[in-house]
């Protein structure tokens, strides 16, 4: 290989081409390939940086001098003179042409402007000098855009997706012989973890839930250290940090190269507890299992590939696995699993998110869930005889969707006291079983769980949501299609059934609907007494075929709340201001949640409309508790002094003269018995 080429006019005028580069043995352009694929000398190509094994290098590089420095005629003879460094070599100069132009391309260079935010880059085009073009126009080999070069400057063109290898070429404005091509260029943004501030939040599972990652274009944010006794490179390292829920946690890092993870103390990059790096073939596997943590402390991973070279596949994946509570991996003794706390008053015992073992004291109401469909009696006893103070019990159907998780069969809540056995009772005991899966027959939603009806100025009516098949046979089957209400206490003691069609007199208009309106005591014996829970269903009858039983509200008879009666979010489905357990925009003076409205009847027997309302919005563990009153006549407040990302407790009182006084009378702290129902 020459060591030296030199280009000499024929006026004398002598410039360097190739000074000191390739080796011996080496060749500039392809001798098997001649003159198809030749090695070219061109102002402002990529500059000659060839090594000493080079071989048939082919392409366009600039020369070590400029060719600008031949002016003048170039009519005569041209001369080539080479040299070698190397004794006792020979070579051969198999083609040469030299092109004449009429124009000098630009000097550029050109460089990368990041733009990761959008996962992208541009490049930065800086021409210096414009040789003989008046303007020219940058191109490019990825999406054909072009940028216009009036002048010298710094011009940029994209931007481009990370990792592109992009090539730009500068389009001479008179001739294409004077185009320059600038060396391509690529660039790949680091992954958003790239260092210790962004690192990427991991939680422990019971199992390895594995999170994907790169360490494609990461950069070095650490010295690199030794783990195992092997020195590394850490040259691209990556991030992730979890809150240990264990004393002991594992690592799972699974790479698709020779990898390496320490865990790091807070805060970020902290020093070193301890690492992993023991699998140096595929699969490259490091598990790392610390013991010695404190549960609510931060911690942080660092990982990266062993070597100073760039991973043929740079993905991998990691995980944090958590011991279940007794210290196995992969155990069942997890948060939420049955235990014994060996304490006999308490039940369902189970760990919590501590894992301590620890039971629900029998003094609060217990959700007794079915999901296998069949008949089913249950009877509750108590050994002592004095019930759950304060509390009570649900019987429940597993529904398993999201909007309605569960359906009520029995509704015992905060009324199990002192009462042994507590079973739903009436002859015969089999007519009193409760079936699973139930219909949909139920009250309508201003019937249901209605804790204060009157019995004053002719009483009120229980109504049934509307059956299409009872209603089609309105006029067809009207002495054995309608609808039958059971009352029944649910600790036993009441039961009472009462069957309306359509032939049935109530006190309203015949219809194909009035037999959905029952009145209460409006039958012979069996009266439902004031202040006692009971228990409604309902079921349709169609053409004397009764079907199943629907889902349980609560009622009962109370003269004296009727007369300033509760209120809540407004929860009926469908409804446009539904309220109860939906999701508003904070802190909004144009964003409301809505109560339901109320009414009572007054001692003339007309009913008046409540005309104020309170919301009461609260956060019990964290000590939040908002009050907010409505406008006269007004059924909705505004969410100002809400916070975003928040779940509230919200229950809703009434007034009937503009908040002089209030149907709860209970003060507005947050430790307060309930105004009503809640809603989240």
């Amino acid at each position: 290989m020459a060591n030296c080429v030199r280009l000499v006019a024929p006026d004398g005028c002598e410039r360097q081409m190739i000074l000191v580069r390739g080796g011996t043995g080496d060749n500039f352009g392809n001798p098997t390939a001649c003159p198809a694929q030749p090695f070219k000398l061109k102002d402002g190509a990529t500059a000659v940086a060839l090594s000493g094994t080079a071989n048939n290098v082919v392409g366009t590089f600039a020369p070590e001098e400029p060719l600008t420095s031949f002016t003048g005629n170039p009519t005569g003879t041209w001369h080539i003179r080479i040299c070698d460094g190397t004794a006792a070599t020979t070579g051969t100069l198999d083609y040469v042409k030299l092109n004449f132009v009429t124009c000098v391309g630009p000097t550029a260079t050109r460089s990368v402007v990041p733009a990761c935010g959008t996962n992208q880059f541009f490049v930065a085009v800086n021409v210096t000098n414009m040789g003989t073009a008046s303007s020219y126009t940058i191109t490019n080999n990825i999406d054909g855009s072009t940028v216009n070069v009036p002048g010298v400057g710094v011009y940029n063109a994209g931007p481009f997706t990370s990792g592109a290898n992009v090539t730009v070429t500068l389009v001479h404005s008179d001739d294409v012989s004077c185009n320059a091509v600038l060396p391509a260029i690529s660039y790949t943004c680091p992954p958003a973890n790239d260092d210790c501030a962004n690192a990427i939040l991991l939680t422990p599972g019971a199992v390895c839930n594995p999170v994907a990652g790169t360490v494609l274009g990461s950069t070095q944010s650490a010295p690199n250290s030794t783990c195992d006794g092997f020195g590394n490179t850490a040259d691209d390292d990556v991030w992730y940090r979890f809150v240990a829920t264990r004393t002991e946690h594992r690592i799972i890092f699974n790479a698709q190269f020779d990898g390496v993870v320490e865990l790091r103390t807070s805060p970020c990059n902290g020093t070193i507890i301890d690492c992993e790096d023991n699998n140096f073939g595929a699969p490259f596997i490091e598990t790392l299992t610390v013991p010695g943590l404190t549960i609510g402390t931060t911690y942080y991973i660092r990982a990266f590939s062993w070597s100073a070279a760039l991973p043929a596949n740079p993905n991998f994946t990691i995980c944090v696995v958590a011991p279940d509570c007794l210290g196995a991996y992969g155990g069942p003794a997890i948060p939420g699993a049955a235990c014994s706390d060996g304490d006999p008053n308490t039940l369902l015992d189970a760990y919590n998110s501590n894992c301590v073992c620890e039971g629900l004291p029998c003094t609060t109401d217990l959700a007794i869930d079915f999901t296998m469909d069949a008949s089913w009696y249950m009877v509750v006893t108590d050994e002592q005889g004095d019930g759950i103070t304060g509390g009570g019990y649900v019987v429940r159907r597993t529904n398993g969707t999201l909007l309605q998780p569960y359906t009520r069969v029995i509704d015992n809540r905060a009324n199990y006291a002192g009462v042994t056995p507590s079973q739903v009772s009436g002859p015969p005991v089999t007519a009193n079983a409760f079936n699973i899966p139930l219909s949909t027959d139920r009250l309508i939603y201003t019937s249901c769980d209605k804790m204060d009806w009157r019995t004053t100025c002719g009483g009120e009516y229980v109504v049934a949501t509307d059956n299409p098949a009872v209603t089609a046979q309105y006029g067809v089957t009207n002495s054995t299609s309608g609808y039958e209400m059971w009352w029944f206490a649910p600790n036993g003691g009441y039961s009472f059934r009462r069957t309306q069609y359509h032939s049935t007199t109530n006190g309203l208009a015949a219809s194909a609907t009035r037999a959905c309106h029952f009145k209460p005591n409006t039958w012979a014996g069996s009266p439902l007494q004031p202040n006692t829970l009971y228990n409604v269903k309902v079921r349709s009858i169609v053409a004397g075929a009764p079907g199943n039983w629907g889902p349980a509200c609560r009622f009962a008879i109370n003269n004296t709340l009727a007369g300033c009666p509760l209120t809540k979010l407004m929860d009926i489905p469908d409804n446009q201001y539904l309220s109860c357990g939906q999701m508003r925009l904070a802190n909004s003076t144009s964003t409301y949640v809505y109560a339901r409205n109320v009414r009572r009847m007054t001692g003339s027997c007309t009913w008046q409309n409540a005309n104020r309302y309170q919301f009461r919005f609260r956060i019990v563990g964290e000590g939040i508790n908002v009050v907010k009153t409505s406008a006269t006549n007004q059924i909705f407040v505004n969410t100002v002094g809400l916070l975003c990302g928040k779940t509230y407790q919200v229950d809703v009182r009434a007034s009937f003269n503009n908040g002089a006084n209030w149907c709860v009378t209970t003060p507005s702290g947050i430790n307060d018995p309930a105004w009503g129902d809640v809603c989240t």
